[in-house]
């Protein structure tokens, strides 16, 4: 049995790697040509070796095929034609070409593209029925010689190029290597080359030499084969397949998710494309891909959003299968399987609540991603008002930024991400979001295992996820030092929680992790230290409960630890933890501070008619919400004491909620709650869980509870009123942006920047006025913002105008460019000069050159012109200097609307 077991868990660990290196070949990533060498014949190989021909007879197992792969083909297919036309109608565009009608299908085959990939059912029904009908025969025939004859046969089809109807050709193919996987297991190979050294190696050696050095393209929809060395290809890679399962398994390195994949492998190659159109569609209404793209099957290999695309092919295909598995009848005639017996049929409900419930996390990360898909739009500009950071980063090594005892560890993260993916900031957003999403999933195991509650976890971790509060923290790269408290805090807290059942050596090297998590969080942001107060109080209060004294060592460590920090923070001294740590937000612990700013942080934490960043005004709405909640939790908490961990998590949250304001109360910013909403959103699922319970609310499925907080979010006037302030913000910026990019000025060729009529605030030159411009044109630019005084026209410079209503920034003034000095000077006639590839090469150095700056001589164009800085060079054609004349050289900048020319410069071409 448990040999049995290790098996099917290493076949589904198979499957789903297979299954999604299926899905990465079909989003054009830079892996697709290797994948294609191997991964279908593989799963022709898998189905091979799970065939078991004493469990059925050939009547038997043509109806189990039928009911698992031709129904399926036939159910799924004709769904996707009635959905094609619908969506077409609904959203009045060609999201869908050339759909087939129900009679075509059936008569020729023809599909709608997201169903491409159920080619695959249609062939596998066809190669398993004809492999079982000779494995019956087996003893009749020789299955050596038959696997050989299937081959020669599959070599003439393949190069006289025969297309049978129904795909009937890739049969021979799909029963060939269904046939090998049979004989994998009937011969047990796989115990003879599990460890073989060479067998690896020459695996290895196969997949270089045919990806590498003699590349060939397999494509089974496509019908191109190279037989026999697909044969080869296929088994080596499979093999690697194999041996990758192997290693995760035995490392025990996410092989629940891989497993979980693996089962799921048949929705996901069902509907993955379905996924990828919806992102296709997301991306279009974003801006980043154009109209094509929408009816296109794959995305185009000019947009680099592969990563995302298999991200939502995986997740939608998730999404529906568990839409599907509501009804077993459903699943049984659309997936062709049952999720449960016809016994327990009458139970599904509650079957059905427990296998979601399984699959929390995993609903929480998709509702979560696309709640907040709106962040990703590439209006949403990165660093919306302070550029001061990325002028930082640009301009220091990651030697200097690393080893800088003032850098903040925000600053460290924003270096690894611009280097990876520089000012793409649709990526810094993604990034991001992923931590906030990491974040919350964090927030939801902190709950489970504080509480043993997978509802309670489920709803901390989605109000955690998606109240206005938090996510804000991913809206820009200028709220990641808030973003990265939350995120070490929530690492600390769960690995605190499990260390009680650890081993000794584990909780040495844990509490290592913690105390290295702290240090970070430090360097992060100083409201970090209230953690190790947090679990202080934890531990007293368990110690009072369990009536036992007992203090760990680590939390003693990380609170002397606090109390040097503290010291140093309120002494003002600080400046070598993180950069903001003198600004004015710091003051004192008087006592009416902290009541006063505790009651505007709970307000404001509840305020969702709050649409700015900071507390306004006494909201009614908020003071209900909040009434509500003390009053009923005070009673449920401390008069019916039903759990004394609800009572740890209320004293904390309070707790939390009054000392970050210490640090913080001159303004009341909603960054600074981010970390007391971990507790907060705790709390407040422990008011939902227990309300429901009370009323006896029959709330079926937590995807009401999430509905709730949609409709809280996006209805009422402060989620809705932040996002479209924000959005007109960024919108500004991002035109602003875009204006001083397309200056085109080449690095520091102008030093000097006058811009006039900046008056609204949040703009891009807002905190740091030159740091937009230096970022883009070079660090020794200087910027004068609205100056009175002269400007001084002797020097290079640059005349802007700000448009305070859109952002649009405009050539107030077009400058002149400028000849400083030119080589040569003079030519010899006929002498070929300054030679590069046997050219001659003029060289000029100049000022206010722009990047699409060209070299003009007597009045021709030199097209070649290259730009680097203040030099110009360009190839001079032989015809300018074969005769003795005088030349007249100049640089012409061309702006959007307008074409300046330099002076003349003479260079003279003599005998």
């Amino acid at each position: 049995m448990e040999e049995k077991k290790r098996r099917l868990d290493f076949i589904d660990m198979m499957k789903g790697v297979l299954i999604v290196l299926m899905v990465i070949g079909h989003t054009n990533s830079p892996y697709t040509s290797f994948i294609y060498l191997f991964h279908m014949g593989a799963f022709f190989i898998i189905s091979g070796f799970l065939y078991n021909d004493s469990k059925y007879t050939i009547k038997s197992y043509i109806k189990k095929q039928i009911k698992g792969l031709l129904l399926p083909y036939f159910v799924v297919n004709i769904l996707f034609l009635i959905f094609a036309r619908i969506i077409n109608k609904f959203l009045k565009m060609n999201v869908f070409f050339n759909i087939p009608t129900i009679k075509s299908f059936l008569l020729y085959s023809q599909r709608v593209d997201i169903g491409d990939a159920t080619w695959f059912l249609l062939v596998l029904f066809y190669s398993s029925i004809l492999s079982a009908i000779l494995l019956k025969c087996k003893k009749k025939i020789n299955l050596k010689y038959t696997i050989l004859v299937l081959f020669f046969i599959s070599v003439i089809i393949n190069q006289n190029r025969i297309l049978l109807p129904y795909m009937l050709d890739l049969s021979f193919y799909g029963t060939l290597y269904f046939l090998i996987g049979f004989i994998i297991k009937e011969y047990n190979i796989i115990s003879r080359i599990d460890n073989n050294v060479y067998i690896f190696f020459i695996s290895i050696g196969i997949m270089y030499y045919f990806f590498k050095i003699s590349y060939i393209p397999i494509s089974w929809a496509g019908r191109d084969f190279r037989m026999p060395f697909d044969i080869f290809i296929c088994l080596s890679g499979t093999y690697l397949v194999y041996l990758f399962s192997k290693i995760m398994i035995n490392l025990n390195l996410g092989i629940e998710q891989i497993k979980l994949l693996g089962r799921k492998s048949l929705s996901i190659m069902i509907f993955h494309f379905l996924g990828f159109r919806l992102c296709f569609y997301l991306l279009y209404n974003m801006g980043y891909v154009n109209l094509n793209q929408i009816s296109t099957l794959i995305l185009e290999s000019k947009y680099p959003f592969w990563p995302l695309v298999i991200v939502f092919g995986l997740l939608i295909s998730l999404v529906i299968d568990n839409m599907i598995s509501l009804s077993n009848r459903a699943y049984l005639i659309i997936l062709g399987r049952k999720i449960i017996s016809e016994s327990k049929f009458k139970r599904n409900i509650k079957i059905q609540m427990r296998y979601y419930s399984n699959n929390s996390i995993l609903l929480l990360v998709i509702v979560l991603f696309i709640f907040n898909l709106w962040v990703l739009t590439k209006f949403n500009f990165f660093m919306f008002n302070d550029y001061s950071i990325l002028k930082i980063i640009k301009y220091s090594s990651l030697k200097e930024i690393l080893f800088n005892q003032s850098s903040s560890t925000g600053l460290i993260f924003l270096k690894f991400i611009y280097e990876l993916f520089k000012l793409n900031y649709e990526y810094h957003h993604l990034i991001l979001l992923f931590i906030h999403i990491m974040t919350s999933i964090g927030v939801y195991k902190l709950s489970k295992n504080l509480f043993e509650s997978k509802k309670i976890a489920f709803y901390s971790g989605i109000i955690f996820g998606m109240w206005p509060i938090s996510t804000m923290t991913f809206l820009s790269d200028s709220f990641i030092l808030d973003l990265l408290v939350g995120f070490f805090s929530i690492l600390i807290l769960n690995i605190f929680i499990i260390l009680e059942n650890k081993s000794k050596k584990m909780k040495f090297l844990y509490s290592g992790l913690i105390i290295i998590l702290y240090y970070l969080g430090l360097k992060s942001k100083e409201t970090i230290i209230i953690l190790p107060l947090i679990l202080l109080i934890y531990e007293i209060l368990k110690s009072i409960k369990y009536k036992k004294n007992k203090v760990s060592f680590l939390t003693i460590i990380l609170n002397i630890i606090t109390v040097l920090c503290l010291k140093m923070i309120l002494s003002l001294k600080a400046a070598n933890i993180i950069f903001d740590i003198k600004n004015s937000h710091h003051h004192t612990f008087k006592i009416i501070n902290l009541i006063k700013n505790f009651c505007k942080y709970i307000i404001l934490y509840f305020d969702i008619n709050n649409s700015s960043f900071t507390y306004t005004k006494v909201s009614f709405i908020s003071l209900f919400f909040i009434l509500i909640i003390i009053l009923f939790l005070l009673y449920y908490i401390f008069i019916k004491k039903e759990n004394y961990r609800y009572q740890i998590i209320w004293i904390i949250g309070n707790i939390v909620v009054v000392l970050v304001p210490v640090l913080f109360n001159s303004e009341q910013y909603k960054l600074y709650l981010y970390l007391p909403s971990i507790f907060l959103s705790i709390i407040f699922a422990i008011f939902f869980e227990n309300i429901i319970k009370i009323v006896k609310l029959k709330m079926k499925y937590d995807i009401f509870i999430v509905l709730v907080f949609l409709i809280i979010v996006n209805f009422f006037y402060g989620g809705r009123g932040f996002r479209d302030h924000w959005k007109h913000l960024s919108i500004r910026n991002y035109n602003s942006y875009k204006a001083l990019e397309k200056l085109n000025i080449s690095e520091n060729s102008i030093s000097n920047f006058y811009i006039d009529n900046v008056i609204s605030e949040d703009n891009v030159f807002s905190h740091s006025s030159d740091s937009i411009l230096k970022m883009l044109y070079g660090k020794n630019i200087n910027v004068e913002i609205n100056s009175k005084q002269n400007y001084d026209l002797t020097k290079e410079y640059m005349y802007l105008s700000y448009n305070n209503l859109n952002g649009d920034i405009k050539v107030k003034k077009y400058i002149l460019p400028k000849i400083d000095s030119v080589s040569p000077n003079e030519i010899k006639k006929g002498v070929k000069f300054n030679l590069y590839n046997n050219k001659s090469v003029i060289i000029v150095e100049g000022s206010n050159i722009l990047k699409n700056s060209k070299l003009v001589i007597n009045n021709t164009e030199l097209s070649d012109t290259v730009v680097a800085g203040k030099i110009m060079t360009a190839f001079l054609p032989n015809n300018f200097y074969d005769k003795t004349q005088i030349l007249q050289l100049r640089i012409k900048n061309k702006y959007t609307n307008n074409v300046v020319y330099s002076e003349k410069k003479e260079i003279i071409v003599k005998d």
